[in-house]
């Protein structure tokens, strides 16, 4: 009797260590998922204070903004270059 009941315990412990090993590996994954979500979240902080970097400098948000926008000044004449291998014959 004595031995069944020890049996039947040593299962459930058994059991139990199978149920924590298989929560530890997922925790393990979630922590790695995580890891990989935050170097992406670093590496996005860092190209935003990249930018910002440029904006905080006026002569270069200036071109910046010169260079995305072809904006030019109302005393300015734009000049607009086109390669020879661009235009249609």
């Amino acid at each position: 009797m004595v031995l069944i009941v020890l049996i039947v315990i040593l299962g459930l412990v058994s059991y139990q260590v199978f149920e924590l090993r298989k929560q530890e590996a997922d925790l393990v994954r979630e922590a790695q998922v995580a890891e990989e979500r935050l170097q992406g979240a670093v590496e996005t902080r860092d190209n935003l204070r990249a930018q910002l970097q440029i904006y905080a400098d006026p002569e270069l948000a200036e071109k910046e903004i010169r260079r995305r926008f072809n904006y030019r000044l109302p005393d300015e004449k734009m000049m607009i270059v086109i390669p020879e291998h661009a235009t249609s014959s």
